[in-house]
């Protein structure tokens, strides 16, 4: 977007202090020195449109590319969730592990000590023996004396599929 042209302007190559300065003097320049004042500025209205409308551009382009962006990390954040959670939930085919949590005492403190037990094929055969085994808990008096402690805990026991590790560890 440029100017239109309306032929040599006199006034044109002056600086503004000089142009400030020709206002002062006579009132016939004046009026010359408003009217170059008006096209710088609306030739610096137009340049400003003109450089406007380019960063408008660009920022189009990187909001436009933000956004794919964003939908690529969304759908690879989505792949990973549905890979973990594949990990996360047994398959009829995986195995049922019964863990024992034998309490250790280490520099004076209680840390869990998660340890498999047996393997089972189903979930049910696993809940049923820790069933049996709380039954045989409860007829039992209350707590365990740890050595080497002032405390008492009851053993714990879980079924999880073969693809936990209430240690932490990796999956498979």
């Amino acid at each position: 977007m440029t100017a239109p042209s309306t032929g040599p302007r006199p006034l044109e190559n002056l600086s503004d202090a000089d142009l400030q300065q020709r206002a002062l003097r006579t009132p016939s320049e004046r009026e010359a020195v408003i009217t170059e004042s008006l096209f710088r500025t609306r030739d610096a209205l137009l340049l400003s449109q003109e450089m406007t409308n380019k960063l408008t551009a660009k920022v189009r382009t990187l909001t436009v590319w933000l956004v794919v962006l964003t939908v690529a990390i969304a759908v690879l954040t989505l792949v990973q969730a549905g890979a973990a959670w594949k990990n996360l939930t047994p398959s009829p085919l995986s195995a049922w592990v019964l863990w024992h949590d034998s309490m250790a005492k280490a520099r004076n403190v209680r840390e869990e000590k998660w340890r498999p037990i047996h393997s089972f094929t189903t979930q049910t055969e696993c809940l049923g023996i820790v069933a049996t085994i709380e039954k045989i808990i409860e007829k039992t008096p209350p707590g365990i004396p740890l050595p080497d402690t002032d405390g008492r805990y009851t053993p714990a026991y879980i079924c999880l599929p073969d693809t936990i590790d209430p240690r932490g560890g990796k999956t498979k």
